[in-house]
């Protein structure tokens, strides 16, 4: 193989076993030499084109080849080489954070690498990708507690323990939210110790069922939070509060409670917390027997969860739809509305969500006399 050829599959091979031609040709320096050391390549069989991308692009026969190329450079050459690239990407193609990160880090810039880790952390525990997210969000951490980024620590300290929150790990999510706690209180932050409280409590009370062991960190969180008048932590704690008198049967207290938090989000623009409030208050307001409420609320809560695309409280939602569709006596819409709930509630590993959307669909199916059918999916839930 000629040199040219050889420095293009070394170039390539940076980009990784798939390359595209705009960023190849980008990092290549002799471009009037790319095409032809291109065909060589082609010719001995060691990459090929990809005829169903969408842009001109390659891959490496074998995964063999690309690691070899990749290997034959010196450090230097592929920490540059990885640095130009990620520039590349940075300025042309913005959205691919994971692969912006990949090449900070090989470049050895972790202090550049780590916001697109975080952005590339948050996307995948937003797909409900909670091994990818783990992943992220732990080299993340690594990074920022080496650089002392307070604001990154935080974010990935909340990441991480919010992610494990959706695995059976959940005393390895509270070990985290300690440590978070421990960490605020090295870097007199008071925020993220306030944070750290609250996100523990919740996972005390609501997960694991621990009410007592959760209240003593409530109440600090909340005299944090009001010394401090750090309003996203009280808002947050509100939010506990409630989900605890809902899950006691104490449906003044969750109401007082919600009201809370749901003006809190309201003057902070919180989204997120606007949700969760319209969430439990369609819920709360159907157990109230108030249904005209409920169904008000219900239709608010699914329009903005669409909007933004949050799946938990589209579920959530579903399973209080199809409780007020079996009243009204719409059976089929009852069904689908739990079905729907449930398989939601599978796929991003919310187990409660699939019982309370399976319980609706059972009961709709039991009403239209498909007891078999009932019985399957009520034992499914239990």
């Amino acid at each position: 193989m000629d040199e040219e050829a050889k420095r293009t599959a070394q170039t390539a091979s940076v980009l990784g076993r798939e390359f595209e031609y705009a960023p190849l040709s980008d990092l290549y320096d002799a471009a009037p030499t790319l095409e032809p050391s291109l065909d060589t390549l082609q010719a001995r069989e060691l990459v090929h084109p990809k005829r169903e991308a969408a842009l001109r692009a390659y891959l490496f026969k074998h995964a063999l080849t690309q690691e070899t190329a990749y290997n034959s450079m010196l450090m230097a050459k592929r920490r540059a080489l990885h640095k130009r690239a990620a520039a590349y990407l940075q300025t042309h193609e913005a959205d691919r954070v994971n692969e912006i990160a990949r090449h900070w880090l090989d470049a050895q810039d972790n202090e550049r690498a780590l916001p697109f880790l975080l952005q590339a952390a948050d996307r995948a525990a937003h797909a409900y990708a909670s091994t990818e997210a783990l992943a992220y969000y732990t080299r993340a951490l690594e990074i920022a507690k080496t650089l002392e980024d307070v604001a990154a620590m935080r974010r990935a300290y909340e990441g991480l323990g919010g992610a494990l929150s959706f695995t059976p790990e959940l005393p390895r999510a509270i070990s985290v939210f300690q440590e978070m706690f421990e960490m605020g209180k090295q870097h007199d932050n008071v925020l993220m110790q306030i944070s750290a409280l609250n996100k523990q409590a919740n996972i005390l009370s609501l997960r694991m069922g621990q009410i007592e062991q959760a209240e003593p960190l409530l109440l600090q969180a909340e005299e944090l939070a009001r010394e401090y008048q750090d309003k996203v932590g009280l808002g947050e704690m509100f939010v506990i509060r409630c989900q605890i008198s809902l899950g006691t049967a104490d449906f003044d207290t969750a109401m007082h409670y919600m009201g809370d938090a749901v003006q809190v989000g309201k003057d902070l623009q919180v989204k997120e917390q606007i949700l969760w409030g319209l969430a439990h208050l369609a819920s709360t307001y159907a157990f109230m027997l108030r249904f005209d409420d409920a169904e008000k609320v219900a239709a608010e809560g699914l329009a903005m969860a669409r909007e933004m695309d949050n799946r938990e409280f589209y579920s959530d939602i579903k399973t209080t739809e199809s409780i007020l569709e079996w009243r009204k006596g719409n059976l089929d819409a009852a069904i689908k509305a739990g079905e729907e709930a449930a398989q939601i509630g599978e796929r991003i590993g919310l187990s409660i969500m699939v019982v309370f959307g399976l319980w609706g669909a059972g009961w709709g199916y039991w009403q239209r006399g498909e007891y078999n059918a009932a019985v399957d999916t009520l034992q499914t839930a239990l």
